[in-house]
């Protein structure tokens, strides 16, 4: 028998590639944006006016991605980036710099990125 909490995580896996798989890279319905709003890692409680990205299909979500792979948005799009709750559920050594250097990425020059974890002071300490 495989344990519960094994088999949800293989789910979520085999739904993580079908995603990679099936979706671009980038929104083509977004080129050219500079003033967009990103909420990565939104949920079903997206924000009304921001793009909300998240791995699953939900009300709200205006695109589906594998965010520790990629931010389907273009580069220097957003001018502001809001993600709440995402990163203390990515792998510290490899998952999280991916994450961050797509979210540089995709900020545009002055652009503000705005981080919510449950323990801010260990993040920025390690």
């Amino acid at each position: 028998m495989v344990p519960l909490h094994v088999v949800e995580v293989i789910r979520f896996e085999i739904r993580m590639i079908w995603v990679r798989l099936t979706r671009p890279r980038r929104d083509r319905r977004f080129a050219g944006a500079t003033d967009l709003l990103a909420n990565l890692g939104s949920g079903a409680s997206g924000k009304p006016g921001s793009v909300n990205v998240d791995g699953s299909r939900e009300p709200g979500v205006t695109c589906v991605a594998d965010l520790r792979q990629t931010v389907p948005l273009p580069d220097g799009s957003a001018r502001a980036i809001f993600t709440e709750h995402l990163v203390e559920h990515l792998d510290y050594e490899r998952e999280v710099p991916r994450f961050l250097a797509e979210c540089m990425r995709v900020l545009r020059p002055g652009g503000v990125p705005r981080v919510v974890v449950p323990d801010g002071e260990k993040y920025l300490l390690a």
